[in-house]
């Protein structure tokens, strides 16, 4: 009896190890234009970074990228075929998103999503019925309106070096009477006088910082910290630490962040 009890646990530990095919879009390493967020101008492209996982014969041949509005309508929707990506781990898939130059300026939410039949079929592009993952990323893109690009580096013509001109000319005279020009009001006004912002600007900031906690790090996906930081850079508050190309994660509310929120309240009035 003994030897078909041992014969019966060699046999069971010389069977293969059963597998799980699973698939799989990795949503700690997704990227934009190679960086963890970017800001990009209506009208350009940008780049797109996921990673795919997958294996035991399962196949990934579609990826889409949608940009979707704070109630989730589609205002972009790209398929790109990515070839047939079968057993592979952490497999970089990289390709370009167009934005039409009317794109709203906005911090569209970036979703992803991934198809494909296994064996030699193949999905009809990203058909919904092949959908095998799918992930959502929020303060990760920024669109800007092209019309608002700078003029540096750019064309120089005879009315805007005439803008130029009359915008230094009010500037001067301003000085000259001891006083400051005001680009809203376009008149002279007192050094110590100052226009108040928009009141949504300074709302916009104080609903921002509900639930941050300064000189502590919330490294999770949209954490209060993060979207703060997300809104800072978003309105060209710079935060060097996330903008210097090192690598730093969002979610450390310290120094640079208490600065770049001085430098906001300052510039918007927001006392």
């Amino acid at each position: 009896m003994t030897k078909y009890v041992i014969g019966a646990f060699i046999a069971a530990a010389l069977m293969p190890l059963a597998t799980f095919a699973y698939v799989d879009l990795d949503d700690q390493l997704f990227k934009i234009n190679g960086k963890f967020s970017d800001t990009v101008k209506a009208g350009s492209s940008f780049d797109v970074t996921v990673n795919v996982d997958s294996n035991d014969g399962e196949d990934v041949e579609f990826v889409r990228i949608r940009l979707n509005d704070d109630g989730g309508n589609a205002l972009l929707n790209h398929c790109e075929p990515v070839g047939t990506i079968r057993d592979a781990f952490d497999r970089e898939v990289k390709f370009d998103v167009k934005t039409p130059s009317d794109f709203p300026e906005s911090a569209p939410t970036v979703e992803a999503a991934i198809y494909g039949i296994d064996g030699e079929a193949r999905s009809n592009g990203c058909d919904t019925d092949n959908e095998k993952d799918t992930h959502e990323w929020d303060n990760r893109l920024f669109i800007t309106d092209s019309s608002n690009s700078s003029s540096v580096g750019g064309p120089v013509t005879i009315a805007s070096l005439t803008t130029d001109v009359n915008r230094l000319a009010n500037i001067v005279g301003c000085m000259v009477v001891g006083k400051v020009y005001d680009e809203t009001t376009k008149q002279c006004v007192s050094a110590t006088t100052t226009t108040p912002a928009p009141a949504g600007k300074c709302a916009e900031l104080t609903a921002k910082m509900q639930g941050t906690v300064s000189g502590q790090g919330q490294y999770w996906f949209d954490s209060p910290n993060g979207a703060l930081q997300a809104f800072l850079l978003y309105n060209h508050f710079d935060i060097p630490w996330l903008t210097n190309g090192s690598g730093t994660k969002y979610g450390f509310y310290g120094d640079q962040t208490a600065a770049a929120i001085g430098k906001f309240k300052s510039a918007n009035s927001c006392y």
